[in-house]
């Protein structure tokens, strides 16, 4: 499993790594980790593999800026996302890779955000892997709802965060929905077989 956030405080995926654990799989994450984690770490029989996070500028919205200060913040906020997701995506690709030299593989299952982790299921779909998506955010809507400027409309940004939601799309084996909602755009946005689709939601044990 590989999520940009922290392991185990990612609750989600906390759940499913500890879930199949007890159906009998073994289970190795790959996270961020807080300067004061181990790199290398197990949590009740799942294998951590954590990697430092990085933050470039601060990425809040500021109310009240002039013209100029808010497409310096867009122009920050753009670079700051770009650096960390690209740091973490090629970050989990090489770990991955030194995971499958040491042992068997037959799964990668991938939390977005950040979207880029295409890349990662690009490469072990190629490796014969199987790949679980787990769509936690519509990233494209989340652009518009935080950054947007009025009337830029859906730019840039907007059509490549689109364009690698539909490759992650199409590159898994599974996708898994957080609710029906996300499911529905899953199937007609992508393009997808509804068979392969499922709704697995967050909640209490």
């Amino acid at each position: 499993l590989i999520v940009e956030n922290r392991y185990p405080h990612d609750p989600r995926v906390r759940n499913e790594a500890t879930a199949l654990i007890a159906a009998g799989y073994r289970v190795t994450v790959i996270s961020l980790r807080a300067h004061d984690e181990a790199s290398h770490a197990f949590f009740n029989g799942v294998e951590a593999y954590r990697i430092p996070r990085i933050a470039l500028f601060d990425k809040t919205k500021r109310s009240g800026q002039t013209w100029f200060g808010k497409a310096v913040t867009a122009c920050k906020t753009l670079l700051g996302y770009l650096v960390e997701y690209s740091y973490f995506t090629f970050g989990s690709l090489l770990i991955s890779l030194y995971i499958c030299a040491k042992q068997r593989v037959d799964v990668i299952h991938l939390n977005n955000p950040p979207d880029t982790l295409c890349i990662v299921a690009a490469v072990h779909k190629l490796l014969g892997k199987k790949i679980v998506f787990d769509h936690h955010d519509l990233s494209p809507e989340l652009y518009l709802s935080r950054y947007a400027i009025r009337g830029e409309g859906k730019g840039f940004v907007y059509r490549t965060l689109l364009l690698l939601e539909k490759i992650s799309l199409k590159l898994a084996d599974v996708v898994i929905a957080t609710n029906e909602s996300y499911r529905e755009i899953e199937i007609r946005r992508g393009k997808l077989d509804p068979r392969k689709v499922f709704v697995v939601r967050n909640g209490p044990d």
